[in-house]
């Protein structure tokens, strides 16, 4: 099984044979892989992931292999919990795009929808039938 993660930047990263991974995992997996020293969150669709030790397959989430989750920067630093896995803030570096997770977080799902399907080439067209 494999979910992928992308980053308010637009960075796509996958993630493999996440079959027996916890949710902690998970957390810590991205934080290396995006090379992360602020805190952020992880959402399926507008349910925001745990970062505790459940597995992601036996959870409610109901995963299936190839669901994409969506990080929202939150701007603050990594809480210890995170730095303990043996990684030093010193070791990461500053994610592009952090800067516009505020407004990332208050915007809803249509919005980022849309604003990520402009992105991608698409227009808008507005319909009046009355």
């Amino acid at each position: 099984m494999k979910l992928s993660v992308k980053s308010p930047n637009g960075k796509i990263e996958v993630f493999d044979e996440v079959d027996n991974w916890t949710f902690a995992t998970l957390h810590h997996q991205v934080i290396e892989r995006f090379n992360l020293k602020c805190d952020f969150s992880l959402f399926f669709g507008n349910r925001q992931l745990s970062t505790d030790d459940t597995k992601l397959f036996e959870s409610d989430m109901e995963f299936v292999s190839g669901d994409r989750l969506r990080m929202i920067i939150n701007g603050n630093g990594l809480s210890s919990v995170d730095n303990a896995s043996g990684n030093s803030s010193s070791k990461f570096s500053t994610t592009n795009g952090s800067s516009s997770s505020d407004v990332e977080k208050n915007k809803t799902v249509f919005e980022i929808v849309l604003d990520e399907m402009k992105q991608e080439g698409f227009e808008v067209v507005f319909f009046y039938t009355g």
